[in-house]
């Protein structure tokens, strides 16, 4: 943990400039909101007649800006994870061999020495809690895409090929071999792929193998992203701070909401002081140890006040 606390302080130093920058929209938006909070719950006076309006304007550009920069990083936790997926497999308990659910499929991918890693070690329970999950993505996803798959499959019954279109970007150069050496436990995708590259093709890439890796992971939401819980705070502020503004525009921001969005907004400055400076960094960290290690007396204590209430 401490050296994770010394890692975001040196990564501070690193983009320091959009590091500022970013405090620098947080502190516009935190002043646009205090104003509108002050206007509509305090009943405080407008310096200017139109305050009310420039200031909600403002604060939907930066709070646009920080919904843009959580999309694109989720985008790039989703496409770094998705650079090696997980490929299942399964021992049949008949036979005693291994089949996966790809079998039949070519696994494709666009670099030429995609890595999939192959696992062997699901049996009984686990192969039913990992199937579940991915077979209602998959079904929920076909019954969304049926229109398209139906004139598809109806074009391809017919004799019609339909190939990813040209402005796509996918080209015969994605697929040109790769090195042959291939790492312990892992297993790469074949390297000469038919072409011209079909919309089948594109579905299993993009669909099918996604899908069979994680589901969350499909949707958008990355390993990596959501198991770091900063970013479900992000994900609550940009919420309550797109709610508070919404009402705002429209109508009087009540109270219960103003109170939500300042909590969250506290959170989010201390998301941001913590790549300021290593000592924030190990203080912030302590404070997340403490809470941590609290987990079990904080909900012991609320089991308390919830019988006490009633």
């Amino acid at each position: 943990p401490l050296f994770r606390a010394v890692l975001d302080a040196k990564y501070a130093s690193g983009a320091i400039f959009t590091l500022y920058f970013e405090i620098l929209l947080f502190v516009v938006l935190v002043f646009c909101f205090a104003r509108v909070a002050s206007l509509d719950v305090l009943g405080f006076s407008k310096w200017f007649a139109a305050e009310k309006v420039v200031e909600v304007v403002v604060a939907f550009l930066v709070i646009a800006y920080f919904s843009v920069r959580e999309v694109l990083q989720m985008a790039a936790a989703r496409r770094l994870e998705m650079a090696a997926p997980n490929i299942y497999s399964y021992r049949s308990h008949k036979d005693n061999t291994i089949f996966s659910l790809l079998d039949g499929r070519r696994i494709r991918g666009f670099e030429p020495n995609k890595l999939y890693v192959v696992d062997y070690d699901l049996e009984g329970l686990a192969f039913y809690t990992h199937c579940i999950p991915r077979c209602f993505v998959l079904f929920a996803v076909g019954l969304v895409l049926s229109p398209v798959l139906l004139v598809i499959s109806a074009l391809s019954c017919a004799g019609f090929q339909l190939n990813v279109p040209s402005w796509c970007g996918i080209t015969s150069d994605d697929f040109e071999n790769g090195p042959e050496s291939r790492p312990a436990g892992l297993a790469t995708a074949p390297v000469e792929p038919d072409w011209p590259y079909t919309l089948e093709d594109l579905a299993e890439d993009w669909v099918i193998c996604p899908i069979l890796h994680d589901p969350f992971t499909f949707l958008g939401l990355a390993r990596s992203w959501r198991r770091d819980y900063w970013n479900w705070f992000d994900v609550a502020f940009l919420a309550s701070a797109w709610a508070a503004f919404a009402i705002a525009s429209g109508s009087q921001l009540s109270e219960d909401l103003a109170v939500v969005t300042t909590i969250f907004l506290g959170v989010k400055l201390c998301s941001l002081v913590r790549y300021t400076n290593e000592s924030f960094a190990r203080f912030i960290l302590m404070i997340e140890k403490i809470v941590y290690d609290l987990r079990v007396f904080v909900v012991f204590f609320l089991i308390i006040l919830l019988v006490f209430a009633f």
